[in-house]
This record gives structure tokens, C-alpha cells and sequence, in this order.
């Protein structure tokens, strides 16, 4: 085990002073590292085994404790975070020793209606490195895949975080009727990144990806962060982002840099639904997937800034669906291309009354001759509760401050089948 003593202003060995007459009392925090491999030749051969051994007080972690796996393993165990008393001084982070490197260390639970990790009323850990398997005999467990369950209210959530980071969730090609990381009551900062999503089935109903909704009051609303990530190769795949209209109890979403390919669903592929925060959307790369809906849905939600992103033959209805009939939001769609598949397909649907504006959108139209609606000779972009819209329809609508203008590609010109490479 190792031990590093923090330096603070208490002194160079973390000798902090008390200063009982005065009610002061100044506490270090020390940086405590715990290592795991299979092969016996670190502190622990189990991840659960070197998680139970650390020392809390009144069930709370008093110093930064790290659990470090030394090794590419498959760790066959089912880790529960139950509860864990953590503060932004005093965090838990269980990570391989390499956790950006193509072979990470694989948790993979032996046992029936078990998951790789669950992590219930913990607000400060973070997840850095591994890959996530359930056995293909045993994919079939009503248990999601990873779980996470309402960090405490208490913790301020511009500090607290939890964080799964470097980590790939395979579905090994296995039918999963639950969903796959379900965020339960998030009453804190909840970052997704640099992770892949891969080769999973999902049941009816199920997401991916599940944001459920809080049932607490905050002084600030917490963020959920899905950034760098790589979501390829699902069937019935969603990503479902939940807030609570009843309690008006939301999360701010950012939705930044990642890559949607290669997956079917009969749903929605991006879903946000009542989060009235707000949203950022930003400089995402959605391609080749197989949609009976839309690629994004914005519902009722807050304020939401939709820029930069590559929307291109997905198959869907829309690329883009934006519908409001509640929270009156402000929407800026800016810099996006939306290259819809061939058929009944639109750039962008508008249902309701968002305060929309548009700009430097570069829009494909594929019905020059002919749309479901026998109009021929026009390029249609955009639907608008039940009408039509060429692209100057479409500007007309959506005036901005600035010049209020999108592009139409050349006529017949086909959108790319992929972005390009940034």
C-alpha cells in the first residue's frame, strides 16, 4: 500500500494546527493507493477484496483512496459501491494502471442477476480504464449492466462528480432486457467520456444509456456529460436522457464529440426529454445508423445550443426533432449539416413553439422532383408542424440577430456518407 502525505498550508508534512480557543480546526487529506492483480503480485488479487479493505470512519472515506489493477485480467466479480461516505477531499477511484491503452482489465460478474459495478448514494468516484462484460449464458439477467443510484442531495454539484472514464461496454452480441448504464436519481455531476458502447442488443423499452429523473430540490441543477465517446455497431440502441417536469427537478445535458455508427433502433437514437437546464450539443458525428425515428429528439426541454454536429443518412424520419409545447425554450441550431437519407426524410421537424433561430446550416435535400406529398420541382428541408419548407421557407421562419441563413447543397448533389475526418 502506498501513502502519499498531502502538502498543504498546515506544513510541508501535512501537520496541520489546531487551534481549540479559537474554533479551529484544519484537516490534511492523504492521497492512499491500493494495488490489485491476479497474478499475487500487489496488495489484492480481487477488486472487491481491496475496496473492502479501506478504512472509513462512520462509513466515510477520510483520505483520496485510489484502487490501481495492474494487469489486463478478467476480474470475475460483481464490485458494489454501497452507500461510501466521499466529499471532494476524500474520493474513490478505481482505475487500471493504463487506462487509455487498447487491453484494459474486464469485469465480468459469474454469477446470475449480477452486474460488473453498481454504485449507490456514493457522489465522488470515478470509474477510469476498464472493460464491462456480462456472460453470454447469463446476458439475459433483468439487471442493467452498470448501475449507478442517487448520489447524495448534499453534495454541492458543482463539486461532486461521478465519472466513468477509458471504459467499453460490450454486449458481446447478447440480447439485454435491461438497460445498459442506467443513471438512477442523479442528484450529481454524472461524466461519461472517451468510452465505447458496442455490439449490445436491447431489449423493448430500454436504453443504452439511462438518465432517470430526480425527485430532489437543488440549489443547482447537476450536469450529465456524454463527451468523446463512441456508441457502434447496437441494435434497439437509444440514448435516453430523463428530467422531471412534475418537480421541475432537471440536469443540464452536454452532448460533445462523439460518434453514433452503425446502429439500429426503432427509436430515437438521442433522446432529451424535459431537461429544462441548459443543453449543449455540440460537434457530434451521427452516420450510417438505421432509424425508424429521428437521430436527435430536443422535447420540452431548456435552452439548447445545437452546433457543429454531422447528421448524415441515418435513415430516420428527421434528422433532427425539435418539439415543444411547454417550456418555451430558446433553440439555436448553428453550423450543422444535415444530410438526410433518400425517401420521406427531413432535415429538421418543428412541432410547437420553440423560440428557434438557424444560421450557417448546410442543408441536403433529396425530393427535387418528387416528395411523399406529390410536390414536384421543389427541395424540401424542413417540416413545420404539417408544412413543408423549402430553404427559403425555412429562413423565413427562423430569423436570427445576425444574417438568419442556411444553405441549400447543389441540387441532386447526395450528402457524404460520413464526416469528415477532423
Amino acid at each position: 500500500m502506498k501513502t502519499t502525505i498531502c502538502r498543504t498550508r498546515c506544513g510541508a508534512l501535512g501537520l496541520c494546527l489546531l487551534q481549540g480557543f479559537f474554533g479551529f480546526i484544519a484537516v490534511s487529506y492523504a492521497d492512499q493507493t491500493i494495488t490489485v492483480s491476479k497474478s499475487g503480485s500487489a496488495n489484492y488479487s480481487s477488486i472487491t477484496a481491496a475496496y473492502q479493505s479501506i478504512p472509513t470512519t462512520d462509513g466515510a472515506l477520510t483520505d483520496n483512496w485510489t484502487i490501481e489493477v495492474l494487469d489486463t485480467a478478467i476480474y470475475e466479480e460483481s464490485l458494489i459501491i454501497y452507500n461510501l461516505g466521499t466529499s471532494s477531499k476524500a474520493q474513490l477511484t478505481i482505475c487500471s494502471s493504463v487506462p487509455n491503452a487498447d487491453n484494459k482489465p474486464t469485469i465480468y460478474p459469474k454469477a446470475p442477476g449480477e452486474r460488473p459495478i453498481l454504485i449507490h448514494g456514493t457522489a465522488f468516484v470515478t470509474i477510469n480504464g476498464f472493460v464491462f462484460k456480462n456472460h453470454p449464458l447469463k446476458a439475459k439477467s433483468t439487471q442493467a449492466m452498470t448501475t449507478f443510484e442517487g448520489g447524495s442531495e448534499n453534495d454541492p454539484p458543482l463539486q461532486s462528480k461521478v465519472m466513468w472514464d477509458y471504459c467499453v461496454w460490450d454486449g458481446q452480441g447478447q440480447v439485454y432486457p435491461s438497460n445498459i448504464l442506467r443513471c438512477w436519481l442523479p442528484q450529481c455531476n454524472i461524466t461519461v467520456r472517451n468510452s465505447t458502447f458496442k455490439n449490445v442488443k436491447i431489449g423493448t423499452g430500454e436504453a443504452l444509456v439511462y438518465l432517470g429523473m430526480r425527485y430532489k430540490e437543488m440549489d443547482t441543477a447537476p450536469t450529465f456529460e456524454f463527451i468523446n465517446n463512441t456508441v457502434i455497431n447496437n441494435t434497439g440502441a437509444r440514448v435516453w436522457l430523463e428530467g422531471n417536469p412534475n418537480g421541475e427537478y432537471y440536469n443540464s445535458i452536454v452532448l460533445r464529440g462523439n460518434i453514433f455508427t452503425g446502429n439500429g433502433s426503432q427509436y430515437h437514437l438521442v433522446n432529451i426529454l424535459n431537461q429544462r437546464a441548459e443543453n449543449d450539443i455540440s460537434d457530434n458525428h451521427f452516420y450510417g445508423n438505421r432509424l425508424n425515428g429521428g437521430t436527435l429528439l430536443v422535447r420540452d426541454s431548456g435552452n439548447t445550443l445545437i452546433a457543429g454536429n454531422w447528421f448524415l443518412q441515418n435513415g430516420g424520419a428527421t434528422e433532427v426533432y425539435l418539439i415543444d409545447y411547454s417550456s418555451k425554450p430558446t433553440i439555436a441550431l448553428t453550423e450543422n449539416t444535415l444530410g438526410p437519407s433518400s425517401g420521406a426524410h427531413f432535415g429538421v421537424a418543428v412541432y410547437g413553439e420553440p423560440e428557434l433561430t438557424s444560421s450557417g446550416n448546410l442543408f441536403y435535400s433529396n425530393y427535387k422532383t418528387k416528395d411523399p406529398w406529390n410536390t414536384p420541382g421543389t427541395d424540401i428541408v424542413a417540416l413545420w408542424g404539417n408544412s413543408l419548407l423549402t430553404i427559403d421557407q425555412w429562413n423565413d421562419k427562423t430569423p436570427t440577430p445576425t444574417d438568419g441563413q442556411d444553405d441549400l447543397a447543389a441540387p441532386g448533389i447526395r450528402p457524404p456518407a460520413t464526416p469528415p475526418t477532423p
